[in-house]
Formats: structure tokens, sequence, C-alpha cells
């Protein structure tokens, strides 16, 4: 998963902030205040030196960028295509960030 070059002999903790707004007029709110709350729990661990640039890309929110923390973005594209070459992964699965968009 790549996390072992960002831990440098640390622990870290993970969160999965999950939401579900069934109300499409109250669903746009919903989402902004659950990055407000990202942002400042990532804000605090920059704070005391605890931010590893790292997503867990399964539950990553697009606005994320579960992909940006790639060791070799080029590299998983190349494996992506060799190992799936038809794009079968990266057109027919529904939801989940696609390698080939990064």
């Amino acid at each position: 998963m790549g996390l072992d070059q960002h831990l440098r002999g640390r622990n870290v903790i993970s969160m999965l902030l999950s939401i579900n707004i069934s109300e499409e007029e109250i669903r746009d709110f919903g989402f902004e205040v659950a990055r407000e709350y990202l942002n400042e729990l990532d804000e605090y661990a920059k704070s005391v030196d605890g931010r590893i640039d790292w997503t867990y890309i399964n539950y990553a929110d697009r606005a994320q960028n579960p992909l940006g923390s790639l060791l070799d973005p080029a590299a998983s594209k190349q494996a992506a295509v060799q190992h799936d070459p038809e794009g079968i992964f990266q057109r027919k699965s529904h939801g989940g960030s696609k390698i080939l968009n990064c």
C-alpha cells in the first residue's frame, strides 16, 4: 500500500468518516460539514507533525485526492493497463477512484 515510507517508524491512526444523506436538499451541506471536520483534523495533525501524505483509497472521497499519494502514478497506470488491458475495472466497476484518471 506504500504506507511504510510515510510512517518512518511511527504509529498511525486511520479514521473513517462515513455520512449518508438521503435528503438531496441538505446533501451539499452535509458534505461540507464532513469536509470541514476532515480539514480540521488534517490541520491539527500538521500542527503536531503527525500528518502523513497518504489516503486509504477504498474509503476516500474524490475531494480527498486519494490517488495523489501514489508512489509512482505512471507505474500504477502502466500496471492497470498491463493487468486489465480491456479496462474492465476502470470502466465497469461502480464507485471508487480509477487509476487511469489520476
